[in-house]
């Protein structure tokens, strides 16, 4: 969506991501419609019906894809909960080495790999 969410969705580290879900869902245009990757996590449910899910910021799925073979990540695109700007977002995918993070446009699907809280 090419639209600013502002600076309660641009928090990137650890912890972070739950607080810009719900700025994404709250906003009120098109925040809540399913097709966008904050509503679609926080309408997961999970195998014992929790309602905590979100998009995990930034630092957060670098620290998932870090352990894409302990958490079955394959080789995609999944966006976080951070934004960069009014028309990007940051996004990570898994590599032969490693993992890349950086933006792309909020316009193009991607995976959403919905996470709870980290503890």
């Amino acid at each position: 969506r090419n639209a600013s969410i502002g600076s309660d969705a641009q928090g990137s580290s650890v912890g972070s991501g739950y607080r810009n879900t719900l700025a994404m869902v709250n906003q009120g245009i098109e925040g809540a419609n399913l097709r966008y990757a904050g509503a679609i996590a926080r309408a997961y449910l999970g195998p014992q019906n929790l309602s905590d899910w979100y998009p995990p910021a930034k630092d957060e799925l670098a620290q998932i894809l870090a352990n894409k073979v302990l958490v079955q990540i394959t080789g995609t695109s999944y966006i976080s909960s951070t934004e960069y700007n009014n028309s990007d977002a940051w996004r990570g995918y898994p590599t032969a080495g490693g993992y890349e993070i950086n933006t792309d446009g909020k316009r193009w699907e991607m995976y959403v790999r919905p996470i709870r809280a980290f503890g």
